[in-house]
């Protein structure tokens, strides 16, 4: 149950608590409105008017020249200027020479996409473009505004890997690798813009400045005024009109930016729903929604929380699976609930699709009078006409392969593991512990999805795996046992400790307390999982050395 948030707040600066200039600096402001298609207002302490008019005139040409740069939507060749509508149009024909300061832009983006977790991909123009085109027909006809079709959001979705951006810094040019790719810069570009623009002021003669565009805002030096910092106020986005009555709460802050975001102002009306390009999986509260005792229908879902589609594939996934359904000539009824119980109104006989809680769920509805429950872990566990099996699992862990057809989870692989083993053992003489992992324990916090989708994280391996990690913990040692200790004498003490462990079991003891008390396969399996299988490289062998290394060894 997803919608953007409301706490993702227009930011005004506040002018109520400005103090009068200093003798020698003087306070001056100006605004204009026709770059990036917001307000622009800049606040600076300079010497006299016509100082501030000429840094102004400088902060307009720039913004003037960077929004052309930028501009998704419109093309400026015939004033020399490479801007990304034309990258989009070239660059998958051949490599297309742009300006540094767009390049710059490009190069931090791909860059930082990993730090981000991919939840800013400047590749999702494909995507995007399908909803600019629907909300400004939208807007410009609100009685036949429409959704864009699901089947257009998921297909654009398949164009959008940051790593078809292919960027070759020598010749300072753009290529795509995928010929449906698009660039759209819009989540990024006014706060970028406006970083340049007060790196330069910050090097002239007015240095003492504030810049609100749109939601970003950057600060200077502090006012001249004998301030320390600027006042930054956080508007009420449900708020009816502009002014110090909306604000709800005030930062101040200097030498630094302030940028936020909204679904209050880039979004159009369908069927009387507000949509928009923002999600924030955390607005229940907000809608008063009790997600252990409420009970939603689909149409209560929607007028709750709209159309959303997940911010990394731009799938609705109700959507996608009432198509699923549907597609094979069945009827699909969407009830949203987490107790399990809630769908014995609506029918007595349930496939509970839980993995890691199924025997409970199960336990549950037959004791509340569901006449027939199966988990998926009973289903396909013989073959049919042939087909494959998992007597273990059944129909748990597995994917879907083809339109017909889906994975198994793997079985009958411990002989792989130890074959694996002794062949590497023959060949090189060294002990090496082998397993085959699955989905790890873990959850993406930006795309707020878990792992632990297969029914065990490894279904099979050495015997040397078997067990609990059995360590000491360091940062334990050092603030109790060697709390008087540091530096080589703290190192020492700690060597020493670890080089007289032995064998036996740490269970219960303090000092072991926090290397996580979780099994030496679904550790390593996690650390597999994070490393190959979260970025879809296929089906990877990890090599992992010194996990048991004795760290006191020389």
């Amino acid at each position: 149950m997803k919608k953007a948030a409301g706490i993702l707040l227009l930011v005004l600066l506040v002018a109520a608590f400005a103090l009068p200039g200093s003798a020698d600096m003087n306070k001056y402001s100006t605004v204009f409105m026709d770059t990036f298609d917001t307000v622009i207002s800049l606040i600076g302490y300079a010497e006299n008017q016509e100082t501030f008019d000429a840094r102004a005139a400088e902060t307009h040409a720039m913004y003037l020249h960077l929004h052309k740069l930028f501009d998704t939507y419109n093309s400026y060749a015939d004033e020399g200027i490479t801007s990304v509508y034309d990258v989009n149009r070239q660059a998958a024909v051949e490599p297309v020479k742009v300006d540094p300061i767009l390049f710059g832009l490009l190069t931090f983006c791909k860059s930082h996409y990993e730090l981000v977790n991919g939840q800013t991909n400047v590749a999702m123009g494909s995507v995007l473009s399908i909803w600019h085109e629907y909300r400004e027909a939208g807007l410009d006809d609100p009685e036949n505004a429409k959704l864009p079709p699901m089947a257009d959001l998921q297909a654009a979705a398949q164009h959008m890997n940051i790593d078809d951006l292919i960027l070759d810094e020598a010749a300072q040019t753009v290529y795509f690798a995928d010929p449906e790719m698009k660039l759209d810069v819009g989540a990024v570009a006014k706060g970028y813009a406006t970083e340049i623009v007060s790196q330069m002021l910050l090097a002239g003669d007015m240095p003492s400045f504030i810049i609100s565009a749109g939601g970003n805002v950057r600060m200077g030096n502090p006012p001249a005024d004998g301030r320390t910092k600027w006042g930054v106020g956080i508007q009420d986005p449900d708020g009816a009109v502009l002014g110090l009555s909306d604000i709800v709460e005030t930062l101040y802050v200097t030498g630094c930016s302030v940028v936020t975001s909204g679904d209050y102002q880039r979004y159009y009306v369908v069927d009387g729903q507000r949509y928009h390009h923002l999600i924030d999986p955390d607005v229940m509260d907000e809608k008063g929604v009790d997600p252990y005792r409420d009970v939603l229908t689909l149409e209560k879902y929607r007028e709750l929380f709209g159309y959303t589609v997940h911010p990394f594939t731009g799938v609705d996934y109700v959507a996608y699976y009432m198509d699923l359904i549907r597609e094979s000539g069945a009827e699909a009824e969407v009830i949203f609930a987490n107790d399990a119980k809630a769908i014995l109104p609506y029918t007595k006989n349930v496939i509970n699709c839980d993995i890691h809680t199924r025997k409970r769920t199960k336990r549950r509805l037959i004791a509340a009078g569901a006449e027939k429950v199966f988990s998926l872990d009973e289903i396909l566990t013989a073959p049919v006409n042939g087909s494959g099996y998992n007597e273990n699992y059944g129909l748990l862990g597995t994917n879907k392969a083809t339109e017909d057809t889906v994975k198994l989870f793997p079985r009958d692989c411990q002989s792989m593991v130890e074959a694996i083993q002794k062949k590497l053992y023959d060949a090189t003489g060294k002990h090496v512990e082998v397993m085959v992992y699955g989905d790890g324990a873990f959850k993406d916090p930006v795309g707020k999805i878990w792992e632990l989708a297969d029914p065990v994280v490894s279904p099979a391996y050495t015997a040397g795996l078997e067990g609990t990690p059995n360590e000491l913990k360091l940062k334990y040692l050092a603030d109790n046992d060697f709390a008087g200790l540091d530096g080589e004498e703290l190192r020492q003490a700690i060597k020493g400790r670890i080089a007289a462990k032995d064998g036996s079991s740490l269970v219960g003891n303090m000092v072991s307390e926090g290397t996580t008390p979780r099994r030496l396969t679904d550790l390593i399996g996690s650390l597999c999982d994070l490393t190959s299988g979260s970025g879809d490289k296929g089906t990877p062998i990890v090599y992992i050395q010194g996990y048991f290394d004795n760290y006191t060894n020389d």
